[in-house]
């Protein structure tokens, strides 16, 4: 890839664009172009654990070849995503056997779940019984994973209500198992959708230029969110009156995602 760009000219990114753009009417070879993305994120190998920091918006490895080499992977498949209905199926599936293996190369699929959830919405909904089929499995990976996953998806939860309908049902049931890895990945990933809530309807509720029928609807959304975040915030208080004996790490998850949660929503100070 480096070599590449030194020879100037368009990026590999731009040249896999473009070869996507003219795969039309190649569909023999749509398949391979499939196996050639999940070659390049399968490069990495045992190297891909070093690049978690891709999750978190770390810009400090975004210069190493090999990470490139594996981001165009990603590329690859998110452009095939998008132009070949065809192929979502086994992408999706592939993103979802990566994740719950909690394979080297998961990390890489979960940049990659998250980009078609945010720039693909619409067509991964139409997927919604794999990320619920993932939901019922997710607890099983570490816990580090299973929150990123969470994490990659709630931008597909805001448009499905019945989607997080059903992580809620999901979390509520981890909160109180067990095992101690199952309630901190459910906090956690709770903490998560309640800030996500508040923030969306921060927006939604926001006046906006329009008509009479355009402000109720986005009235009816910012008190739809308002209402969830206040029913996961029972949730977790209920967890906190019941657990006071919990892992100190626990009540200090539960102590730091409620006073965030303070900071941007202050009807929850009281």
């Amino acid at each position: 890839v480096a070599a590449f760009d030194a020879r100037g000219g368009s990026s590999p990114e731009d040249l896999v664009e473009e070869l996507v753009s003219r795969s039309h009417h190649w569909d023999i070879t749509i398949q391979s172009f499939v196996q050639f993305g999940k070659a390049l994120i399968r490069s990495s190998g045992s190297f891909a654990k070093e690049f978690s920091a891709l999750l978190t918006g770390s810009p400090k490895e975004c210069e190493s070849p090999q990470l490139r080499r594996v981001l165009l992977g990603v590329h690859v498949l998110q452009q095939l995503f998008e132009s070949h209905d065809a192929v979502r199926n086994d992408i999706l599936r592939q993103c979802q056997q990566e994740i719950l293996n909690d394979s080297d190369c998961s990390t890489f699929y979960i940049h990659l779940l998250a980009r078609l959830c945010i720039e693909c919405k619409s067509a991964v909904a139409e997927y919604s019984a794999l990320v619920k089929e993932c939901l019922d499995c997710f607890l099983i990976i570490s816990p580090e994973v299973a929150v990123y996953y969470f994490i990659s998806i709630l931008p597909l939860m805001a448009g499905s209500s019945d989607l997080k309908n059903y992580a809620v049902i999901v979390l509520r049931k981890a909160m109180f198992s067990r095992d101690y890895n199952h309630r901190f990945t459910a906090i956690k990933c709770l903490m998560h959708l309640a800030l996500a809530e508040t923030l969306s309807s921060d927006f939604v509720g926001a006046p906006m230029p329009g008509s009479h029928a355009s402000f109720s609807q986005q009235s009816q959304g910012a008190n739809s969110s308002s209402s969830m975040v206040g029913e996961i915030c029972k949730d977790m208080l209920g967890f906190l009156r019941k657990g006071l004996k919990q892992q100190y790490s626990l009540r200090k998850t539960l102590y730091n995602g409620f006073t965030g949660l303070a900071r941007v929503n202050s009807n929850l100070e009281t």
